[in-house]
């Protein structure tokens, strides 16, 4: 049963990569722009993009990637 779990798990989350061409950038751009009105938090100044420019190559990697 867990099996079946984590595999539906990582089909869910290869289906959101590719939605976002494997993009973590325009993922976090359309998490952001869906919160719509939601306030963020005093302690999180910072957004979702100005945190990925700290590692610009980061990538939604799916399970084939082999990475």
């Amino acid at each position: 049963m867990p099996d079946e779990i984590i595999q539906e798990l990582w089909t869910v989350k290869d289906s959101i990569a590719r939605e976002h061409g494997n993009d973590v950038r325009k993922l976090a751009v359309y998490l952001e722009r869906r919160k719509g009105s939601a306030q963020p938090s005093e302690s999180s100044k910072r957004s979702a993009d100005g945190t990925l420019d700290e590692s610009p190559d980061q990538q939604l990697v799916s399970a084939g990637d082999g990475k």
